[in-house]
């Protein structure tokens, strides 16, 4: 239940995620925002090694990478993403972890950010077990029927509206203790 739980979260986008998914002020309070808007995957590892993260008391721990990370390929990304999951998993190895997959990017369904975004997402499911790390792509429900990014979640195909953040909430409150 959202509101028994510390969380904490590595986040390298807009504060919007933060402030939206745990969007009830009884979440917030156990809001540990890790991340700031503009990390790469780089400053996130470095933050999880050096921020005293270990001694942090931490039930429910939400990454969110790879926004920022554009000029990666979908290998250089999943790599750094492997350190990024071992250093964290090292030090909350008890945490219930979600792994949240890449959003969509670009309006159409051919846009060339969308295969990488998509094999970075595949990547990523790798590291769920079910237990206690799981994985969560809400781009299903961020996509109208054809696709297509729509501007009412994301009027510039790079940040997202309450709306999106409302669908991410309710795709992520079931999975948190």
């Amino acid at each position: 239940r959202c509101d028994m739980m510390p969380l904490s979260m590595l986040s390298a986008d807009d504060e919007g995620i933060v402030q939206r998914i745990a969007g009830k002020p009884e979440v917030r309070k156990h809001l540990e925002n890790l991340g700031f808007e503009g990390d790469a995957i780089a400053q996130m590892l470095w933050r999880a090694k050096f921020a005293n993260f270990s001694n942090m008391k931490t039930y429910n721990l939400v990454i969110q990478a790879g926004l920022i990370d554009s000029e990666l390929s979908s290998e250089e990304f999943l790599d750094a993403f492997s350190a990024l999951f071992a250093e964290v998993r090292d030090a909350q190895p008890l945490a219930r972890t979600v792994i949240m997959g890449l959003p969509p990017r670009g309006r159409t369904p051919d846009d060339p950010a969308r295969a990488r975004i998509e094999a970075i997402n595949e990547g990523l499911k790798e590291y769920a077990d079910g237990e206690n790390v799981f994985y969560l792509d809400c781009n299903d429900e961020l996509l109208d029927e054809r696709g297509v990014l729509p501007e009412e979640i994301s009027p510039d195909q790079i940040h997202f509206t309450a709306e999106a953040y409302k669908i991410w909430a309710k795709a992520l409150a079931p999975i948190l203790r």
